[in-house]
């Protein structure tokens, strides 16, 4: 159960989650982000998707009916034992607990990969993400005016 008593699950995705994981980004807001992801055109969001799937470790949170409402991808790097971190929950299930729920197993699953190491970048207006991720154990490496890059040694 979500903060708001709404109940969801966590659960492993691949290529089989495209089209689910396409139905959350096709109303996801704001789109693109500050950062410029998820992509705003259909064709370059439904690519970059189908990468994440294919390239990372990839987690989604569900409603008990099996619409996705939280995304996120670990993107490991091949030879450092570190992996770049991002997560998108849908605008209608931010601020329920479903971002730190999503954060916690993606570092439990990086710690069972061999991951020594996460790491971000997010907008220094996502005032919202940053307290996520303060929350959930990442520093701050160098802030910027317009972006955080953000670790977290696991």
């Amino acid at each position: 159960m979500d903060k708001k008593g709404r109940g969801f699950f966590i659960s492993k995705a691949d290529l089989s989650y495209l089209k689910p994981l396409l139905e959350m980004y096709s109303c996801f807001y704001p789109r693109p982000g500050p950062q410029g992801l998820p992509p705003s055109g259909d064709n370059e969001c439904a690519m970059w998707v189908k990468d994440l799937l294919i390239k990372g470790i990839n987690l989604v949170a569900m409603t008990e009916k099996g619409k996705i409402i939280g995304h996120c991808a670990l993107l490991p790097a091949k030879s450092f034992h570190e992996a770049e971190y991002m997560i998108f929950v849908h605008q209608d299930h931010r601020n329920a607990g479903i971002g730190t729920l999503l954060t916690q197993k993606a570092k439990e699953i990086a710690e069972e990969k061999g991951i020594k190491m996460l790491w971000l970048c997010v907008s220094s207006i996502n005032i919202p993400a940053i307290k996520l991720y303060l929350k959930t154990g990442f520093s701050f490496k160098l802030r910027t005016r317009e972006e955080c890059f953000m670790y977290l040694r696991l």
